[in-house]
């Protein structure tokens, strides 16, 4: 494809010099004698290439090119200038032009200069249309995953989303249920308003109907002052209840009057509240025993999941593993399943390498431990992060072996083999044998 070049010089005969050199190439060139006219063709015609005079009659060469990479940051700038301007060539180095010429301008030079920068336009594109690929077809909303399970889940929340229909999201600890909810919540209608998100069974069940619905000053012990409530908070965009399957039963009663009436009073308050929210609720139980058992109630039940989505767990798409990219992962955990990690506990570069090897070095490895991979996804990260962590050594081969051990297994084990080999050095009889163990892994 022929690149587009705006050649910028008020000396007609040096643009059309310039211009010269650049058509033979196959490339589509225009002139422009001063700033104002270069800013038109800039609107009209999005040159790639730019090669732009330093010294303009009507600005500086300077302004123009702030203009040029404001307008289209992708754009590269040769800049041409004249004897005793070098300095201010380097500023516009800095600038963002990708390299200058001076005048006279050598042909040869300025060709490898246009081959160089028609070259980083191409890897620019390139680069663009991969991570488009890459995020159509293993990524939607921070989750990142290739197997049919999770590609049929991005449809679900894709067909869901721009509806008010209440959604009720199913999977173990660690499936990222809760960035599904948010992928929701920004794929609707409701995504410029608030997401509230509240943990069901992190607060005691005295205060969980205050957090909910809020109080007014003097409804109960402690109550020193009004609390908004957070369905009120979450008025005009999403309410995510994690772990519905906790809420106490009183309570359960109180939600299912305000999903079908619309509407509340705060905790000792008599104002009638009537919120607009969507209904996103989030469990790791299973709903029929609940159900079962009577923690659940089932008028509550089917109108909080009038559409279910169900998270596979990690060992149920084992070919997720292979996609997990050390060099991105392990930096950023998110990248599986939504789970996420402090930014304190980011891996240092050369734990990525040895776990790289071992990740995407054996196949079969993955495969024979699939029906024993542990559920949760930060799981395969540990691992990882694990030998460099503790500045054990271990080193992590396509070889190794993944078994569930308890954190204080290695510990244990290493104690035990200082004590084997003090009781061998005396008395004469070899070591007892010790594998270095880590989290949920024996490494050879």
């Amino acid at each position: 494809m022929a690149t587009r070049v705006l050649i910028i010089d008020d000396d007609r005969d040096t643009a059309e010099f310039l211009k010269l050199l650049v058509e033979p190439r196959g490339d589509l060139a225009r002139t422009a004698s001063d700033a104002s006219q270069a800013r038109e063709i800039l609107r009209s015609w999005r040159p790639e290439v730019v090669l732009m005079d330093l010294m303009l009659p009507d600005a500086d060469g300077l302004d123009l090119l702030k203009d040029f990479k404001e307008a289209s940051p992708e754009t590269q700038v040769i800049m041409v200038t004249g004897y005793g301007s070098v300095p201010k060539a380097v500023e516009a180095m800095k600038l963002g032009a990708s390299s200058f010429i001076e005048k006279p301008v050598d042909a040869d030079v300025l060709l490898v200069m246009l081959d160089k920068a028609t070259e980083k336009l191409q890897m620019s594109a390139e680069n663009r249309r991969l991570k488009e690929e890459l995020r159509e077809h293993t990524s939607f909303a921070n989750i990142v995953a290739r197997s049919d399970k999770m590609r049929q889940l991005f449809h679900l929340i894709k067909s869901v989303a721009p509806t008010d229909a209440s959604v009720l999201i199913c999977g173990e600890n660690g499936t990222g249920k809760e960035l599904v909810a948010s992928a929701i919540h920004e794929h609707s209608k409701r995504k410029k308003g608030p997401f509230i998100k509240i943990n069901c069974a992190a607060l005691p069940s005295e205060l969980i109907e205050s957090e909910l619905f809020g109080h007014k000053r003097g409804a109960f012990t402690g109550a020193v002052s009004d609390k908004t409530g957070l369905m009120e908070l979450a008025d005009g965009g999403s309410l995510l209840l994690d772990e519905i399957g906790e809420m106490p039963a009183s309570l359960q009663v109180k939600l299912l009057r305000v999903l079908q009436d619309r509407e509340f009073r705060p905790v000792g308050g008599s104002r009638v509240i009537q919120p607009n929210f969507r209904l996103i609720c989030a469990t790791n139980i299973n709903l029929d025993a609940a159900l079962g058992e009577g923690k659940l109630r089932e008028d509550l039940y089917f109108r909080i999941n009038t559409v279910t989505l169900s998270i596979p767990a990690l060992r149920d798409r084992s070919e997720d593993i292979l996609l997990w990219r050390i060099t991105s992962s392990i930096a950023s955990p998110r990248s599986i399943s939504g789970t996420s990690a402090p930014s304190s506990l980011r891996r240092p570069r050369r734990c990525s390498v040895i776990a790289g090897r071992a990740m995407c070095g054996s196949w079969n490895m993955w495969w024979s431990a699939r029906s024993s991979w542990p559920k949760a996804p930060m799981s395969p990260w540990k691992i990882c992060r694990r030998p460099s962590a503790t500045r054990s050594g271990c080193r992590i081969s396509p070889g190794s072996s993944f078994r569930l051990t308890t954190p204080w297994r290695r510990s244990r084990s290493s104690r035990f083999s200082r004590r084997s080999s003090a009781r061998a050095a005396t008395s004469g009889r070899p070591p007892a044998s010790s594998a270095c163990t880590g989290r949920r892994c024996t490494t050879s």
